[in-house]
């Protein structure tokens, strides 16, 4: 045992689960490469296992008794990223203090087969309407069918610990935790119907970077017997083997405790997609007809809204790099598909191409694959257009004439990144092909060879997420310790270089 502690210091086992049982998009890397095992060793509500779990507080006795409650209608209007960002805090938060994550949805909804959508909630979910949620007559929607987020994931038991949404003896509807929510009453004590007493935390969208805040010293304090132990548990929640929590309890830097937790999540499939968004992502990617065997590279070139809101000041440090004046007409939402470019391929290495020139180039070899998801194919289109060319067509992208062939999806329409772009003239079946449309680039960005974009999007930022992952051997063959987590190969293009998981 670890002083102070009721971790076990025997590793637990370590297994994968069988990935043939799995679908291949179920989670946004492969499924061999998730620790399912985390659903055994988090088993809350299996009383036989209970040493498995990772705290000795009440909640150990009443898994349910303190629960973060999340409502994510309220950034709907938001896109996928987005969505998914805030759902990846709600867990890093809930696992923090110890809480069993629920997400609560909306329940007010109409829908009307045949005539456009009222807002994108019409048919239950800003994320449409599969062919799944209808009943036979292929009109009706069924009633026990998933609304909101949950339509698109699956909430892991390990991190709900399979509890209902809480209604405190029936006297607080979902209405009522949106009210909640909205006021400076976070935190709720009540009675449920058998008699516990629980403690419910409303986790908001606009209350999260003021929350974290809160706990931001605590989350990397390692000064005691104590905050080292609330570290280990902490990392136990988040999935981790004992081995790999007393390690972690050791971090100090505040980017390699964060880098832990969102390689942690990734691993341990936090985000795992609803069926049917498995099997339609995989039928769109199996569309686009990637490389097969010889892997591919991945471009998101994110601009308009995104650049003017969040990272105008981003740009202009940009252009002013480039050695335009702070008064110099530059544009503030926009930066060169050349510079993309020039980040990821530009660098001329001799190695790769011979001193003496008598070495194979790439001019002689196939062009690279470039897969590139943007809000404004038409400008990079022409972007592309406009880069030298090799005599097969492909774009030159270095001064060796390596070659790259860039590839688009397949409208601008259905890969619109907010899915309110659709507008309100698209019913749930439209929305529903959109969803579609925009995870599989998602998909295709993550699991590709390497990636080049920047954080200040969502996407960027939860692309980095499911790029990360553990380091199974944390110490080198000298003896000294190696990094808890490798990212795979990924270029940052412009802005800042190392985002908070969820933020």
């Amino acid at each position: 045992m670890i002083p102070g502690s009721d971790i076990p210091t025997t590793n637990s086992k370590r297994v994968t689960g069988n990935p043939r049982q799995q679908l291949p998009y179920e989670t946004m890397i492969p499924p061999s490469l998730i620790d399912y095992d985390v659903d055994h060793r988090l088993s809350w509500n299996n009383n036989n296992d209970r040493s498995n779990n990772n705290s000795n507080n009440d909640a150990d006795e009443d898994p349910c008794r303190e629960i973060l409650l999340t409502l994510p209608d309220e950034i709907r209007q938001s896109g996928q990223g987005a969505q998914l960002n805030h759902y990846l805090l709600s867990a890093v938060m809930a696992t923090y203090l110890n809480k069993a994550l629920v997400v609560a949805e909306n329940p007010h909804y109409e829908y009307e087969s045949g005539r456009p959508s009222k807002d994108l909630y019409d048919g239950g979910s800003q994320f449409g309407c599969p062919v799944d949620a209808f009943e036979d007559d292929g009109t009706t929607l069924r009633a026990d069918f998933p609304l909101g987020l949950s339509r698109l994931i699956q909430v892991p038991q390990w991190v709900s610990r399979g509890c209902p949404v809480p209604t405190c003896g029936g006297t607080m509807s979902y209405d009522d935790w949106r009210a909640a929510r909205s006021t400076d009453v976070k935190e709720v004590t009540c009675v449920e119907e058998d008699g516990r007493e629980i403690t419910v935390t409303v986790f908001s969208v606009d209350g999260r970077g003021p929350y974290l805040e809160m706990f931001r010293t605590d989350m990397v304090d390692r000064s005691t017997e104590t905050s080292i132990r609330r570290a280990q548990e902490w990392a136990m929640r988040l999935g981790a083997t004992p081995d790999e929590a007393r390690s972690f309890s050791q971090l100090t830097s505040y980017y390699e405790i964060y880098d832990y937790a969102a390689a942690r999540i990734n691993e341990s499939g936090l985000i795992r997609f609803q069926p049917w968004i498995a099997r339609d992502v995989e039928r769109r990617i199996q569309s686009l007809q990637l490389p097969s065997s010889e892997g591919y590279d991945s471009m998101h070139i994110r601009r308009g809204d995104k650049l003017i809101m969040e990272a105008a000041e981003d740009v202009r440090a940009f252009w002013r790099s480039k050695g335009y004046g702070e008064g110099e007409d530059v544009p503030s939402n926009y930066v060169p598909f050349w510079h993309y470019v020039e980040m990821a391929w530009g660098a001329c290495e001799e190695s790769a191409h011979g001193g003496d020139g008598d070495a194979m180039t790439r001019r002689e070899k196939s062009p690279i694959f470039v897969y590139i998801a943007t809000d404004d194919p038409e400008t990079v289109r022409q972007e592309v257009e406009s880069l030298p060319k090799s005599t097969d067509g492909a774009s030159v992208v270095n001064k060796c004439h390596d070659t790259a062939q860039f590839v688009f999806a397949s409208s601008s329409k259905e890969t619109r990144f907010h899915l309110k772009d659709g507008g309100s003239a698209d019913d749930c079946h439209s929305a529903y092909e959109r969803n579609i449309a925009a995870l599989a680039d998602l998909f295709v960005l993550a699991r590709s060879d390497k990636f080049v974009g920047d954080y200040n999007s969502n996407w960027g930022r939860i692309i980095r997420i499911f790029r990360l992952f553990l380091n199974n051997d944390i110490t080198s063959g000298d003896g000294r310790s190696k990094p808890m987590t490798t990212m795979k190969d990924m270029v940052v293009a412009w802005g800042h270089g190392h985002p908070e998981p969820g933020l």
